[in-house]
């Protein structure tokens, strides 16, 4: 990318939208940069670094974003992946994309001591609204941006172009150097706007983590090992030390919309998170390696869910805010059911250290808290004694995967016999191709991709548990369906994944897309690899 030489040359080289036919175009791109500006103005005299600006217009209308900056202060743009900047006399640039990103994501951090900021959407295509923004002599389009931060990877030549599951994991390590997250993987490859999301989701890197490790016998993966273990490393560092909360880790960020004019982004201490990456990360490199620090690093974890994440009336709490110390009460996701596994584990590595009693109390809360007639669970529940009872596919999974790490490392009937009920309504859903929707009795919800792969392994395990067939052939037809999903396209970066296109998309800022999850393809890994072991 040309950088240009002067402030002059950098606006002049703006061409701002022209009418079209309807002058609909010029309306829309003044609405636009007059809220934008709103958004920037400094509020009440604060000097504190807490202007916001969301991005929120249409993102498929505008290929980039430039900001003219005047003053000495910071700007920071946040769009999960390093800012292309540009400097100029007088004037400084900085030009990002806002179409694919989250929406907590677009947005600019912007100093108080800044004088001034404008900010020019910028088009690349001009039949869609007949305009174009130049650097110097080179159009600057959202390509341009994309091919230049996506991550470097680790991965061995060979690897590069490789389709499988594995090599899709490893592409997906974040090694960007201005990255907040560098270090671990990204959550999520995004097919229809090819570029990666969640990049701050870190609890996800813990299922590649386990997937790594369950990998590394495998003829030249030698590296795997040694990945997992810089991925760990990476993780552990982030554990709060010190505080109330300590044991803590930061592991996702997300946009809080009641706060969007304040600082906009919620930093959560998770317990439910937290503990997934204890149980799938920490605890599986301490058994491959030895080294006590994991164990620790899990039993801190452990006793801040106990002393701190759990509720006075017994029952698992959603997040606590990291900027502002303060716990969300008033609900709770199914998914929290997963905490079982780290203190199932612990109780075998650590018999004397009350876990088994902290996890029978927290489980069982849950199991009442969730638990449907027809042998589902609802999705969450809130203070008010609401429950959300539509047929989340995942939801059942991560319940399911809490139950079997509960009863693995803490037998007791109850848990499997829960599991078996959940399990047996999910026979009776899935599909003829083995896959399951994303609400399961919701065919144009679509084929969930994320599901599917957990649902393979959890069926593994129970029939590894019960020695009943129809598992085994229920995890079958989920791998061979998961199989046919392998996505083996031009775009290299999602070769490998586990894709499928849903309402639900990416999750968060990106609804309705064809889409490939980290923890889909970790999942396939493991249930290939326990299907294999209980069929022997």
């Amino acid at each position: 990318m040309q950088v240009v030489a002067t402030a002059k040359q950098a606006t002049d080289n703006i061409v701002h939208l022209v009418p079209d036919d309807s002058g609909q175009s010029v309306a829309a791109y003044r609405s636009c940069r007059g809220l934008l500006r709103r958004w920037l103005r400094p509020r009440g005299g604060s000097k504190k670094q807490i202007i916001l600006c969301p991005l929120y217009y249409d993102p498929a209308g505008c290929d980039l974003i430039l900001g003219r900056i005047k003053g000495r202060g910071a700007v920071r743009a946040v769009n999960g992946q390093p800012v292309r900047r540009t400097r100029v006399p007088d004037t400084r640039l900085v030009a990002f994309s806002p179409g694919p990103f989250e929406p907590w994501e677009n947005i600019l951090w912007v100093d108080a001591t800044v004088r001034e900021v404008r900010l020019y959407p910028a088009f690349s295509d001009s039949s869609r609204v007949d305009a174009a923004l130049f650097l110097g002599d080179v159009p600057c389009r959202l390509v341009d941006i994309a091919q230049n931060t996506l991550p470097s990877t680790m991965v061995p030549g060979s690897r590069r172009t490789e389709t499988s599951p594995l090599a899709f994991i490893l592409r997906s390590l974040n090694t960007a150097s201005g990255s907040a997250f560098k270090g671990t993987f990204y959550a999520c490859y995004d097919l229809t706007h090819r570029t990666y999301r969640l990049n701050s989701w870190m609890w996800c890197s813990a299922a590649a983590v386990r997937a790594l490790l369950t990998q590394r016998s495998r003829p030249g993966d030698e590296s795997l090992y040694e990945i997992a273990v810089q991925v760990g490393e990476a993780l552990r560092k982030r554990q709060l030390a010190t505080g109330p909360n300590a044991g803590a880790i930061e592991v996702r960020w997300d946009l809080d919309r009641s706060r969007e004019r304040s600082y906009g982004i919620v930093r959560w201490l998770a317990p439910n998170d937290t503990a997934f990456i204890a149980a799938e990360a920490f605890l599986p490199l301490y058994e491959a390696t030895g080294d006590s620090g994991y164990l620790e690093a899990a039993r801190r974890v452990a006793t801040w869910i106990r002393d701190q994440g759990t509720h006075q009336s017994g029952r698992l709490r959603v997040g606590c805010d990291a900027t502002t110390g303060k716990w969300d009460d008033s609900w709770l996701y199914v998914d929290s059911m997963f905490v079982a596994g780290l203190f199932a584990r612990l109780a075998a590595v650590d018999p004397d250290g009350g876990w088994s009693a902290v996890l029978q109390s927290t489980l069982d809360d849950a199991v009442r808290r969730f638990s449907l007639p027809n042998g589902l669970f609802a999705k969450t529940w809130r203070s008010r004694g609401e429950r959300d009872t539509v047929k989340w596919t995942r939801g059942q999974a991560w319940a399911l995967l809490g139950l079997l790490d509960a009863y693995g490392g803490v037998p007791r009937k109850r848990w499997l016999d829960r599991a078996i009920q959940c399990a047996n309504a999910l026979l009776d859903a899935q599909n003829s191709n083995g896959s399951w929707y994303f609400v399961m009795d919701d065919p144009s919800s679509g084929e969930c991709a994320k599901a599917t792969p957990i649902l393979a392994y959890t069926m593994a395990r129970l029939f590894k548990a019960t020695g009943s067939s129809n598992y085994w052939q229920a995890a079958r037809r989920a791998l061979r369906w998961c199989e046919t999903q392998i996505y083996d396209g031009d775009d290299l970066y999602a070769r490998g994944g586990v894709t499928s296109h849903t309402a639900e998309g990416c999750i968060v800022g990106a609804r309705d897309v064809n889409c490939a999850f980290l923890y889909s393809a970790a999942y396939y890994l493991m249930a290939q690899c326990t299907l294999a072991e209980a069929s022997c």
